[in-house]
Order: C-alpha cells, then sequence, then structure tokens
C-alpha cells in the first residue's frame, strides 16, 4: 500500500465479514436440505431426518446418528444436564470475578449504583442487567445461555462441586456481593450463624446435663453395688457386715534413720485389714515410677540408692472399705559422721590393753603392773577393793561380764569376780544441822557467796562411779610360757590362749562348779606354728566356731574351724605379708591388713566361701590395729595415726580423722548409754606416751541400724528366692513323675 493511498474503513471490512458468513451459513442450510443423508453405521439410502432433534434415524438397522451438517443452537437444557469438572468450575468462577474487576465494568456498575440512589427499582433496571452481562459473557464459553436462567444455571453447576473447598465458597460469596451492593444480607447470615451457634450450644448443654444425670445414676448405681460388695466380703470373712473395720497398724515404720550416701533405705509397716498401701515423701504420694524408690504401694518401701534429694518425711496410708489410716513419719536424713573427743585423761602407765562389757560401765584398763576399772566415757577411776597384787607383768586381757581375765608374763592366768558397789550418797549440810552444831565456819558456808559452785562440787563428788569389790580370785598355771593372747569365741564354748611366738592352745570350757570361776584343766587343742615361724596376730570369732592366724613375714593366713572333736585347716594366700587381723561377733567376714612396701592395704574374706571380697589400699604405713563395730563396718588404725571407718558392704570409707596425740598403743570400740539416744559408739585409744582417749563419732548408731536393716532385708529376699526355686523345682519333678505315670500306665 502507497503512501498516498488511503487507509480502508474498518467498518467496511466488519460488513464483508457479516455478509460472507451469512452467505456460507445460508449454503451450508440449503445443502443440508437437500443433502441425502444416509445411515454412517450401514451406509443405507433408507434413512429420516429427525429435524426436532437433528439427528438421522436409519431404517434398516434402526440406529440414530447424529447429522453432521447440523448447527445445533445454544440450549440451556442441554448444558444443564452435562456437569463441569471441578477445575472448570474454579476457571469460570475466577474469570466471572476477573471480568468484574476490568476497568471498563466496574466504570460502568460504580456509574449504575450511583444512579440507583439505593432504591430496589432503580438497581434492578440499571445494576443488575449490566452485571448479568458481564457473567453472561463468560459462561457462554462453558455451553451456557447467555440469560437469566443460564446465570442461574451456571452457579448451580459451581455449587455442586462447593462442598468443603474453601476457595470456592469465598468467590461465591463475593459474587453475591456483587450482585446485591444494597442488600443487607451480611447481618441476615450473621444473624442466622448466631442463631445456629446457640441452638448448637443449648443441644450440647442438654447432653451434657443428661450425661451428668447419667452419671450421677451411674455413680449412685456403683455405690450401692460397692457397699452389697462390701457387706458380702465382711459376711464371707466371718464379720458383722454392720460393723466398720477400720485399718489398725500393728507396727509402725521407725522414727528416724540416718543414711550415708548410696546406701540402701527399707521402711516397713504391719498393718491389718489394709488392702491398699500408699506412700508418701512429705505429705504428696510417691507415683510408681519414681526413680530409685521400689514399692510404693505394698507395705514394703525401699529405696536402691539414697542421695540428698531423698532425705524427708515418709508415711504410709493404709486403706480399706471402711476407711484409711496414716503411720507415724519417718524421718530419713543424711548422716554427717562427725568425731568429738569426749574425754583425755592421763594414766599411770602405758596402757597395752582395753576391756569394754556392754552390760556395765566400766572401761577396763590394762596397764604392766594392774588393772584399773574406770568409767567409759568420763574415765574416771572407780576404787578396786579385795584386789590381789600383781607380783608379774600383765600381758592381755578379757572379760566377761562379772568375770575378768588377765594374762601374765609367766604363763599362768588370773581370774577375778567382780561386783559392783554404790557408793552411799553424801549428805549436805542442811539448817537443822546447822543449827545444832553453830559454826563460824558453817555459817559463813551458808552465807557466802560461792555457795552454788561449793554445793555443785559436792554433787560432783557424790555422783563419783562407784566401788568395784573383787570377790573371788583364781589362779591358773598353763603349759604357755606367756599369756600375750587371750579371747572368747563360739559364744563362749572355747577359750583361746597364746603366748604369740609359737604356741596357740583352745580350751573347751564346760559348765563351771560353784566353787570354781574358770574350768580350766588342760587344753583340748595345742596348735603349733609351721617350722620357726612366729606368730604375728590372731583373730577369733565371738559367736562362730573360728580362729584366724597370721605369721611374721608370710603372705598367708590359716583359717581354723574349730568342732568338738577335732578342727579343719584351710590356708588363705594374700597379696603381701600380715600386719593384723579381726573378724566380727556376728559375721562371716574376715578383715586382713596387709603390709605393702609404702601403704598398707585392707583385704576381707569371706570365712564359708575363702572368696576374697574387697582389696583396697588402707592407710600410709601398715595397719596396726582392726577392729569391727557391729557386723559391717570396721575400725582401722594405721602407722599414719589416722582412723578409718569402712563400710565392708559398700566397699567406701565412711570416716577418716587423725587424734594428733602420740604413738597409739591399743585400740577398742564399744557402745554406750546416753541421755539423748539408747546407744551410742565411742572409740578408745590408748597411747604409749601414758594417755587414754575416747572419741565418740555421732550418727554411728543409726548408720550401724540401717546397714543391719539393709543386710537383714537381703538375707530375706535370698531367703524367698531360694525358697521360690526349690518349689519350682518340686513341681516340676511332680509334673515329670506324673508324666512318667502315664505313659507307663496301659
Amino acid at each position: 500500500m502507497g503512501d498516498g493511498e488511503e487507509a480502508p474503513d474498518p467498518r467496511s471490512l466488519k460488513d464483508a465479514l457479516v455478509r460472507d458468513v451469512a452467505w456460507a451459513e445460508k449454503t451450508l442450510d440449503a445443502h443440508a436440505a437437500t443433502y441425502a443423508h444416509e445411515c454412517t453405521v450401514c451406509h443405507s439410502k433408507q434413512t429420516i431426518l429427525l429435524v426436532a432433534q437433528q439427528h438421522v434415524y436409519c431404517r434398516m438397522c434402526r440406529t440414530t446418528t447424529a447429522n453432521v451438517y447440523c448447527r445445533p443452537r445454544p440450549s440451556d437444557k442441554i448444558s444443564e444436564l452435562e456437569r463441569l469438572s471441578k477445575s472448570a468450575a474454579n476457571e469460570m468462577l475466577r474469570e466471572m470475578l476477573a471480568a468484574f474487576e476490568l476497568p471498563h465494568n466496574k466504570s460502568l456498575l460504580t456509574n449504575a449504583k450511583v444512579q440507583a440512589r439505593n432504591q430496589l427499582l432503580l438497581v434492578v433496571q440499571t445494576y443488575i442487567p449490566l452485571a448479568l452481562n458481564i457473567v453472561g459473557a463468560v459462561i457462554v464459553q462453558y455451553g451456557f445461555a447467555n440469560s437469566l436462567e443460564g446465570v442461574l444455571k451456571s452457579l448451580r453447576a459451581i455449587q455442586e462441586h462447593c462442598g468443603d473447598d474453601t476457595a470456592l465458597h469465598e468467590g461465591l460469596i463475593q459474587l453475591r456481593i456483587l450482585f446485591s451492593p444494597f442488600n443487607t444480607f451480611e447481618l441476615d447470615d450473621a444473624r442466622i450463624r448466631q442463631d445456629d451457634v446457640d441452638a448448637a450450644h443449648k443441644a450440647i448443654e442438654a447432653e451434657a446435663q443428661r450425661a451428668a444425670e447419667a452419671k450421677k445414676l451411674e455413680a449412685l448405681a456403683q455405690e450401692r453395688r460397692d457397699m452389697a460388695l462390701k457387706r458380702a466380703t465382711k459376711a464371707a470373712r466371718g464379720l458383722d457386715p454392720n460393723q466398720i473395720y477400720e485399718p489398725v497398724i500393728v507396727r509402725q515404720p521407725p522414727r528416724e534413720m540416718m543414711l550415708v550416701p548410696g546406701r540402701q533405705a527399707f521402711l516397713s509397716i504391719v498393718a491389718t485389714r489394709t488392702e491398699i498401701y500408699q506412700w508418701t515423701f512429705n505429705g504428696t504420694p510417691l507415683p510408681d515410677e519414681t526413680p530409685g524408690i521400689r514399692g510404693t504401694r505394698s507395705a514394703y518401701l525401699r529405696i536402691s540408692f539414697f542421695t540428698k534429694a531423698m532425705s524427708g518425711q515418709y508415711a504410709c496410708i493404709c486403706t480399706n472399705d471402711d476407711g484409711c489410716m496414716t503411720s507415724d513419719t519417718c524421718t530419713l536424713a543424711m548422716a554427717q559422721l562427725q568425731p568429738t573427743l569426749l574425754r583425755r585423761v592421763t594414766v599411770p602407765s602405758t596402757p597395752h590393753d582395753l576391756c569394754v562389757d556392754a552390760t556395765t560401765e566400766y572401761m577396763i584398763v590394762l596397764a604392766s603392773r594392774g588393772v584399773e576399772f574406770r568409767h567409759k566415757t568420763t574415765l574416771a577411776v572407780s576404787r578396786t577393793e579385795n584386789a590381789p597384787p600383781c607380783t608379774d607383768k600383765s600381758l592381755v586381757l578379757a572379760g566377761d561380764r562379772d568375770t575378768l581375765l588377765v594374762g601374765l608374763a609367766n604363763g599362768s592366768l588370773q581370774v577375778w569376780r567382780t561386783q559392783r558397789r554404790l557408793q552411799p550418797p553424801v549428805r549436805e549440810p542442811t539448817l537443822t544441822t546447822m543449827k545444832k552444831v553453830p559454826s563460824v565456819r558453817h555459817m559463813n558456808v551458808v552465807s557466802d557467796v560461792k555457795a552454788p559452785p561449793l554445793k555443785r562440787m559436792a554433787t560432783r563428788r557424790a555422783s563419783v562411779t562407784s566401788v568395784v569389790h573383787v570377790l573371788r580370785t583364781e589362779r591358773h598355771a598353763t603349759s604357755l610360757p606367756k599369756i600375750a593372747s587371750m579371747s572368747f569365741f563360739a559364744n563362749k564354748a572355747w577359750l583361746l590362749l597364746s603366748d604369740k611366738s609359737s604356741t596357740l592352745q583352745l580350751y573347751r570350757l564346760k559348765p563351771a562348779p560353784d566353787d570354781r570361776l574358770l574350768p580350766l584343766l588342760l587344753a583340748t587343742f595345742v596348735i603349733a606354728a609351721p617350722g620357726k615361724m612366729r606368730i604375728k596376730a590372731i583373730a577369733a570369732s565371738a559367736a562362730l566356731p573360728f580362729v584366724a592366724v597370721a605369721y611374721e613375714h608370710v603372705a598367708s593366713v590359716d583359717l581354723f574351724q574349730v568342732r568338738t572333736s577335732t578342727y579343719a585347716k584351710t590356708t588363705i594366700a594374700t597379696r603381701h605379708r600380715i600386719s593384723a587381723l579381726a573378724m566380727p561377733a556376728w559375721g562371716y567376714e574376715l578383715a586382713i591388713g596387709e603390709q605393702g612396701v609404702q601403704h598398707g592395704f585392707l583385704s576381707i574374706f569371706n570365712v564359708e566361701t575363702r572368696h576374697r571380697m574387697w582389696h583396697t589400699r588402707g592407710h600410709f604405713g601398715p595397719i596396726e590395729h582392726l577392729q569391727y563395730i557391729g557386723n559391717f563396718v570396721l575400725c582401722t588404725l594405721g602407722m599414719d595415726r589416722s582412723v578409718k571407718l569402712w563400710d565392708t558392704t559398700k566397699r567406701a570409707c565412711l570416716l577418716e580423722f587423725v587424734p594428733q596425740s602420740g604413738i597409739p598403743s591399743t585400740l577398742r570400740t564399744f557402745f554406750y548409754a546416753t541421755p539423748e539416744t539408747s546407744t551410742a559408739c565411742a572409740i578408745a585409744l590408748g597411747y604409749y606416751t601414758k594417755q587414754l582417749e575416747v572419741w565418740h563419732v555421732a550418727s554411728l548408731d543409726k548408720v550401724l541400724a540401717s546397714i543391719e536393716t539393709e543386710h537383714l532385708y537381703a538375707v530375706v529376699m535370698v531367703q524367698k528366692q531360694w525358697r521360690g526355686a526349690l518349689a519350682r523345682r518340686r513341681l516340676r519333678r511332680a509334673a515329670v513323675f506324673a508324666a512318667a505315670a502315664d505313659n507307663r500306665a496301659p
């Protein structure tokens, strides 16, 4: 097209296009009217054109096919029968909303809304037709008619896929707002929704009230059933159903327990007519899954590993059908083992041996040339009456209640029978006696300001320990050159004498006649040291027939089990040479102090199995003295002058302290009574500097009680397991015998 030519008018092009389309439609209609339709199935000419349905019917095969020359007009009825897919419905709804956002359509709708002025008739005449035309232009593309009926059908087609689809639901709400700009349907919908919510709440409240009433009726019925069951249970047990039987606690748990960290604790209660047990800690029930605690719902509470966090008050609530009963509280606390020096005195000579009897208040101190009776804690000297003179040097001491045995350096044995006599009380001067004997001295004492201290001194003089009277003495000669070791063992049925050189004599004690204190005639067994060995240490069990002997420069211990007519010897090998031995009163342990190159080692053996249970480094230097406190706590004294307390069950050191008084010569542990507690533990130490000390260890008696309780419970558990295994073995054996008998039967 040249520059001088004018551009064609677009209207003429549109008119030409419309004419061409109209001519094509007319040509197609004429050809369709004159076309000899044939069947597309059997190609027969015997067909009929169904103009209303725009189909071809074949008379030969009786089939109906579509007319290929048919141009179907838009029909809403046909489109409504065809469902839209969900994706098509979403796409059509998005296009509807997008059409309202076009600038041209928005301006038209805004002008119509302004002209309507919130009048319904004007809205219907101006705004609604514009909105229908906008939607109709979109739905025509999806087979719907551009009319009010087509718009409604398209909306129904979208609603079929709405369901739980939030996007479709919100899109329909926006379309509704666009079609009704001045309507108050939002308030109406909110009111309807609120009515629905109120109705739902009322239904829920009614259902909850009905459920509460049903639950109340069920609770009343269950209470009646429980009451009937309780009465039936009482009647089955032979009790009166009309009486109330509350739990009765027969044995309460201990009031207080002191434990060291890592120990086990057992709290038990014995109650009758009890069905449920519940242990509490500081008033709070203990759950079943409490770490480190077992048996929270039983009569036995076990603390597997005691820590500081477990310190507190424990109680048990016993419950049955008629009520509950709470036990006394048991306070568990962490033990603070603190040594305290009770008394230190100076004695005339070096104490070589100490003897303490639990039934008396005396501590018998053996010196080189005599015996002293002193009080256990105050170490006050008790006057001795009718005591025999000691012409020979005393070496060893042993006691049994009121009988005292003294071993002499010439091989003789002295036996004393003592009796305690209380001194008559010192009468204080009274005003009556002062008037009877007038004296300036008495008047001065009464009127003096120092009278109260003097009176307290007189009271202390009146409270001096009692007098020990020696009723009878005996002297027995032995074949030993000297008696350096002496002790009772096997429940005082045997007496051990030794010179701690090469000989050991065992005497079987029989009931003594009235005229003899000690029926000591001839030695039942005489045990000689092998070769040229010298005896280093001797230990005997107070309750069991076991005697342990160690020799100098030998790394072994000979263990003798004494019987009525013979004895058995067993040798226990050690790692180092022996320095000290000890055995508990009622236990199967043997404590051995071994002397290493630089340190002293402590070993614990079981005398029944001969098995080493523990080996540890004890002191710097050899262990010089060993003695058990109870059955499972061992007191050791080494050359480093330190005193240590060992727990042999947990294999740990409980306490260590250094007296700092000198070189110890003897060691003895004992129990004594105090006003605060029934028993207390003390350690007596004698020194080569002619001094005597008594140390009190706080809370040690409670620790010993807890260890003994733990041991007893362990023994009970072993017995239960053994009995259970024995019962299962018997049942299996009976089942095997029964099966064998059934197989032999014809």
